[in-house]
């Protein structure tokens, strides 16, 4: 059983759009906050729970905008596999980073099912179980370099349905009805490394993802 915490960030961008560049200036917030919360590990079973830390959220004095997130994982030898579903019930358009000025969008709803494969590429000295969710101990400190693939569809959503706006002078909810589905893969990599303390009673595990 582990306790932890921890700090999560979804933001949206928008490609430059011909002749217009509001919605390319601003950028989509899922109302994601700081978390706190458990996990329970039981040989390749790995069920968490988290909650929101109160006065951490995007939109804190709006309780009707939320995030939620359901991911499951396995590893095998030089693998890790992914799979899961994010939800986001009514999204954030910021317009003044500055001065933290927002436009809430209650009615707007983005959900993403995703699967994720992480190919570790010195498996054999490091772990990455011991890394993430310290279900395993690792010995020596070592570190490795690895390579994620992870195809995923998204969806915006919103209440009554997107024709509404097609007509309106709202910029952004126009282009995001043109294409509100897509299916997208998305190819990435990075390193990490296990620095390992009393025989991996402790460690330190610094890590970059690009």
């Amino acid at each position: 059983v582990e306790v932890y915490t921890g700090l999560t960030k979804t933001s949206f961008r928008f490609r430059q759009l011909p002749n217009d560049n509001f919605i390319s200036q601003h950028k989509l917030l899922a109302n994601t906050s700081a978390y706190t919360g458990f996990t329970v590990d039981y040989n390749w079973l790995s069920i968490g729970f988290s909650k929101n830390i109160p006065n951490t959220s995007v939109a804190k004095q709006r309780t009707s905008i939320e995030a939620i997130s359901i991911h499951l994982r396995k590893t095998h030898e030089k693998f890790l596999f992914e799979a899961g579903t994010d939800k986001y019930r009514g999204l954030i358009l910021q317009v003044n980073r500055r001065q933290r000025e927002y436009e809430y969008y209650d009615d707007l709803n983005y959900r993403s099912y995703f699967t994720r494969i992480t190919y570790i590429f010195n498996a054999e000295r490091f772990s990455l179980n011991a890394a993430r969710n310290y279900s395993l101990l690792q010995a020596k400190s070592a570190g490795s370099f690895m390579a994620i693939v992870s195809p995923f569809f998204q969806r915006f959503t919103l209440k009554g349905g997107f024709t509404e706006y097609e007509e309106s002078d709202s910029v952004f909810l126009s282009e995001i009805s043109k294409r509100p589905t897509s299916v997208n893969l998305l190819v990435s990599g990075g390193y990490s490394y296990n620095v390992v303390f009393n025989d991996g009673e402790w460690s330190i595990n610094p890590g970059i993802f690009i």
